[in-house]
């Protein structure tokens, strides 16, 4: 497929969710030594996973190439040329077509107070603007944690217009910085005209494993003090548990408010279709564990904050909401 319309596709996030991605000058390593064996084959450059479910699997094989820049370092097949790009770092594979797009992302402080949080945010975004972009099918999203990083990563088969597919492996790889803030870390590994998703998704958990993001402050944001700052929402396990027993393939927890008496807020949410949100001006996306979440624009002053927990023994959801004077359990 065209890659750049992937990229590009993937940079829109840019404008979904208000993030910025950061400018960088291209930079150009030296050509790579005497190649090793070709890395043409993912079968023969890493060994399997040591899980389905991972994110990251063993280390490459033979003598790869180290990446060193000064949000990340990780380690490539020595082959791999790396190319220039109008931010972060890309890197490819001729024999293969694979191509490697590492990208920086810095976080608007609205977007989450944990880690998890606003890997959901980003992992959410991207598939979203994927799959509105190109057709595409994504499995779903895989969690792995590493003592104080995160990882989320997804794969599956995308579409150009021009009916070309690619296989495709996206990941983010987050961990908090020294000032308190978070440095997030994308990476977008696709195959050009190929459907194997498992040698992709092989060699991409295998670029994850190496992965080691910088813990310095530089390009990272401030944690912020401002109350607006706060999540607009946060899911706990058992809710998150619960409601993703509840949600279809292409649906999103959908979520709105009204007052109710003098201080009192009424709490909707359920399953909606993508196919049926309101235009992008009067919703409000985020995610929490996961889970995708769409609230209504008008809501979010009512439900800014807001905890929501399944209470097993009532059998319903629980809203710990400090704009409301109640958290009385709520059924969907």
């Amino acid at each position: 497929m065209n890659r750049r319309s992937l990229f590009l596709a993937l940079l829109a996030l840019a404008v979904v969710g208000a993030f910025v991605w950061l400018t960088r000058r291209p930079t150009s390593t030296p050509p790579p030594p005497t190649p090793e064996p070709s890395a043409s084959s993912a079968a023969e450059t890493i060994d399997a996973a040591p899980s389905d479910r991972a994110c990251s699997g063993r280390a490459l094989t033979g003598k790869p190439r180290r990446v060193t820049k000064p949000f990340v370092t990780l380690d490539v097949p020595a082959d791999w040329e790396e190319r220039p790009a109008a931010s972060g770092v890309e890197l490819a594979d001729r024999s293969s077509g694979m191509t490697l797009s590492i990208e920086e992302i810095p976080y608007p402080p609205t977007v989450g107070s944990t880690l998890d949080n606003l890997l959901s945010y980003v992992v959410d975004n991207v598939r979203s603007t994927t799959e509105r972009v190109l057709k595409a099918s994504l499995e779903p999203v895989r969690w792995e944690h590493r003592g104080d990083v995160a990882i989320a990563c997804y794969r599956g088969v995308a579409t150009a217009p021009d009916g070309a597919s690619s296989a495709v492996f996206f990941s983010v790889v987050g961990r908090k910085t020294a000032n308190g803030g978070f440095r997030v870390v994308s990476l977008s590994l696709d195959r050009a005209n190929s459907s194997d998703v498992d040698a992709t998704d092989t060699i991409g958990r295998a670029l994850v494993g190496s992965v080691v993001v910088s813990d310095s402050t530089v390009g990272s944001a401030p944690k912020s003090t401002d109350s607006a700052a706060a999540p607009l929402l946060e899911l706990t396990e058992s809710a998150a548990q619960r409601i993703g027993t509840m949600l279809g393939k292409d649906d999103v927890l959908w979520v709105s408010a009204s007052r109710e008496g003098a201080s009192g807020v009424n709490h909707v949410l359920g399953a909606k279709a993508r196919s049926d949100l309101p235009a992008e001006d009067a919703i409000v996306r985020t995610s929490s564990r996961g889970i995708p979440i769409v609230v209504d624009a008008k809501s979010v002053p009512l439900v800014r904050g807001t905890t929501i927990e399944w209470v097993e023994a009532q059998q319903g959801f629980r809203f710990d909401n400090p704009n409301a004077g109640s958290t009385a359990p709520s059924h969907p």
